[in-house]
Parts: structure tokens; sequence; C-alpha cells
């Protein structure tokens, strides 16, 4: 995220019309996993960057903030992780007033809806609510419609899942 940040900083935006959006927590959860609990330190990496944004010379308003730690599954690390993120735009909000606005957008509610429920992932349209691909090095052995597979490789959502995860982001837009 740093990198993107660093790369922000030489654009003239305008601070009232652009939307600055982090999507992140996949890799954090996934490495916590591994390597112990590391989410406050995601966490805080995330405002860090978000107060560099908000600083000359962005001057950065407005943003939007994308969760899919754990890609529909719930537990106790993703669920401290998004509260720590939830404190800490509350305490940013504060301290800014109206220069801070922000919309949090948690895809866990995609994935549970469309793999959760029944009828499920054909209701969307998917055929399979598995990978297009066998994985990430190769083409090879890969399906013939990957239109209607939720993903395109494991773990990575497909073109059409891609589409529903923005909608509903609009949705979560719209309401914010």
């Amino acid at each position: 995220m740093a990198e993107q940040v660093d790369g922000n900083q030489n654009h003239v935006l305008d601070p009232k019309t652009t939307l600055y959006t982090a999507f992140f927590g996949i890799n954090d959860y996934s490495a916590a996993k591994v390597d112990g609990n590391k989410m406050p330190q995601a966490a805080q990496a995330v405002f860090s960057q978000i107060a560099r944004l908000m600083a000359p010379p962005t001057n950065a308003e407005s943003f939007l903030i994308i969760d899919d730690y754990g890609r529909g599954s719930v537990n106790a690390l993703g669920e401290q992780y998004k509260e720590l993120v939830y404190a800490g735009l509350r305490q940013i909000r504060k301290d800014h007033h109206s220069k801070f606005r922000y919309a949090f957008a948690d895809l866990k509610y995609v994935w549970s809806g469309v793999l959760g429920t029944n009828p499920g992932y054909a209701a969307f349209g998917y055929n399979s609510p598995g990978a297009c691909t066998l994985n990430s090095s190769t083409v090879i052995g890969a399906c013939t419609d990957p239109d209607h597979t939720f993903y395109w490789i494991p773990g990575h959502p497909s073109k059409q899942t891609h589409r529903i995860m923005a909608d509903y982001i609009e949705e979560v837009m719209d309401q914010c």
C-alpha cells in the first residue's frame, strides 16, 4: 500500500471529488494464520497511509475501505482486525471532523450470500463455486466457461464475481 500512496503524492487531484480506496485484509489474514497475529500492525499500517494521504500535498478527504479478510469465513483474528479498523476510522473522523469521510464495505456478505446460501451460487448464474484454473501458474486444464465460476484462479475472484463485488460496493456507497 505504501508504494501506491507514494505514487498518489505526485498527482494533483481535487480532494473534494477524489475517492481513495484501500482494499486489504486477505494477505494479512493469511499471513497471521502462519506467522502469528500481526493484524493490529496491519490495521495501523492502513491508518498511517490514510494519514499520509490526508496530509499535504494530497489533502485527501474521502476514503473507501474494502475488507475481505477471510473470503466469507469469520474468526476471532479477522473480527479483531475489523474492530481495530472501525475504531481507527472513528478516531480519524473524530480528530478531523468534516475533513474525513469514509465508507466501509465488508465483502464477507458477498461470499456468504453467493456461497453460503441455498440455492447459493446457481442463483447468481454460476455453475461452480470453485475456480476455473487449477492454479495460478497455468491456464492448461482451465474450464471452458470462466464466466460461470466464482473464482478465476483458486482464491481469486472471476470477472463475474468482481462485477458482483462492484455492485455490492456501489450499494454500500449509496447508503453512506
